[in-house]
């Protein structure tokens, strides 16, 4: 049983359950009667072996962090008017990132937090094995069932050292990095990830804002300076797209959770660098490591994820003590929980010195443990 999710003129993206089992797929076919010529066709079935090949070496690298391909083939339509289709058939998730679940505001920082953890070990999976995405952006995000997230549609994916035999496809403009969109060449491997480092700086900037990031710079600069009308090289256009960055930047960081804000906006400025030689972290650039690496970014946004998964489940363990029945004095047993053992102490010696204020006395006892 198949149902229409997406229909792009020669590649529809199909959900498919199978009935024995009753699991669910992502199918993306090919469908040769969509194009207006047989280059056309040519090309995107092209095209379409290319992005096969890409997810074959994802799946058997065991990349856990972009979507797993489960099987691929050619299927033949009845005659008298039989037609090739491609298809691939990927793992289901329900969601991408631009549905995001309703998550409450205590729990949405953590949540962010380690989805972009995820993302950024996506990316250091594919970089390591010479592939650059080139199309990062919340569509092509998806959440899975568990809640964790994995990089998707590998569509604009390129293989370094393995020619294309086929035309490249347009980048989305909303999430590409500002050397393209003033018209620059991708020359190298490091070119490709570079953008793709924006790219991901630029999700960043969108689930800790709302916003995206290239939206933003178009509000700041002035339109004679826009890439969509701007005539000269991009060196010449730099010195206004850096103005415009520091005005995104300065009112974005004002934005931010007082609990990450340093660290968050440090990490932000590095991957979203309107200049590719300072994009980046600084020890990569200075050497140690490949230029556009991303494993330092995976450490950083799993140190941050921690500290605010740690917060968020601090303040529900807390608010169930204070506010969920049983008396302050109580001896109930914390849920075995990292780091909670000292809080289970601290937390009855609190409630048990308030006790004896009969008002007062829980709410007291969550602004201390919450400072």
């Amino acid at each position: 049983m198949c149902n229409a999710i997406h229909r792009a003129p020669a590649v529809p993206t199909w959900h498919a359950m199978r009935k024995a089992q009753g699991a669910n797929a992502f199918v993306k076919v090919l469908d040769p009667r969509a194009n207006g010529s047989l280059q056309d066709a040519q090309n995107n079935i092209s095209q379409f072996i290319y992005e096969r090949a890409i997810v074959d070496v994802c799946t058997e690298r065991n990349m856990h962090r972009v979507i797993r391909g489960l099987e691929y083939g050619i299927l033949k339509t009845p005659e008298p008017f039989s037609v090739s289709l491609h298809y691939l058939i990927f793992e289901w998730a329900p969601c991408d990132l631009r549905s995001q679940i309703d998550l409450d505001e205590r729990s949405h920082l953590a949540v962010v937090l380690r989805w972009l953890h995820h993302v950024a070990t996506g990316l250091q999976q594919l970089h390591f094995s010479e592939i650059a995405h080139q199309d990062v952006k919340p569509a092509n995000i998806l959440v899975m069932e568990n809640q964790t997230v994995k990089i998707g549609d590998m569509g604009r994916a390129h293989r370094h050292a393995v020619p294309m035999n086929h035309v490249k496809q347009e980048r989305d403009p909303t999430y590409a990095a500002p050397e393209l969109l003033y018209g620059g060449t991708v020359n190298s491997f490091d070119d490709r990830c570079a953008a793709d480092m924006y790219a991901f700086g630029g999700l960043v900037f969108f689930l800790v804002t709302g916003t995206s990031l290239d939206a933003e710079l178009t509000r700041e600069l002035a339109g004679m300076h826009h890439w969509s009308v701007w005539t000269g090289t991009f060196e010449e256009a730099m010195p206004y797209v850096r103005r415009a960055f520091e005005t995104v930047m300065l009112r974005a960081v004002a934005s931010l959770d007082s609990s990450v804000t340093l660290r968050l906006a440090l990490v932000m400025r590095q991957l979203c660098d309107p200049e590719p030689l300072h994009r980046g972290h600084p020890a990569n650039r200075s050497g140690d490591g490949s230029r556009y690496g991303m494993q330092r970014f995976v450490s950083a946004f799993d140190l941050m994820a921690k500290g605010a998964e740690w917060r968020r489940d601090r303040m529900t363990v807390i608010g169930i003590w204070c506010h969920g029945g049983g008396t302050p004095g109580g001896h109930r047993s914390m849920p075995n929980m990292p780091g909670l053992r000292s809080l289970e102490r601290s937390t009855r010696q609190v409630l048990t010195c308030q006790s004896r204020r009969p008002c007062g006395g829980p709410t007291l006892a969550w602004a201390t443990l919450s400072s």
